[in-house]
């Protein structure tokens, strides 16, 4: 779990390098796979607050291509990102074999972009 954990948070950094969070992705990154809980249930909170910030903005799914184009990869972003933190509050847990199935469901959701590939024109 913390191998996935450790590139989706360097993935993250990267591509959502304009947010302010890549410090909060530290930070759970570092608790994950220790024994002691010092400060685990304010990241827990902390990890939540974020996801509730994009969970409204998730509502509706514009349409791909045409106007709602940009709206779409935006929505897909923005989809990633909540997913990225799933996949860290998730990794925060013991490790069991349901847990380490979650988390890789979720880290593939945050990395992995599921926008189709663009056709071209006159091919």
């Amino acid at each position: 779990m913390r191998s996935a954990a450790e590139t989706l948070v360097a993935s993250h950094n990267e591509f959502f390098a304009d947010e302010s969070d890549a410090r909060l992705r530290l930070t759970a990154l570092n608790q994950i796979g220790r024994s002691d809980s010092a400060g685990l249930q304010e990241l827990r909170a902390a990890i939540g607050r974020k996801m509730l910030e994009i969970v409204p903005r998730l509502v509706g799914c514009p349409q791909f291509g045409g106007e709602q184009h940009n709206l779409w990869v935006q929505h897909t972003h923005l989809e990633m990102q909540l997913r990225g933190w799933e996949t860290l509050l998730l990794a925060l847990n013991a490790p069991t074999r349901s847990m380490l199935a979650d988390v890789m469901y979720a880290y593939r959701m945050a990395t992995e972009s599921i926008l189709p590939p663009v056709e071209k024109q006159g091919v």
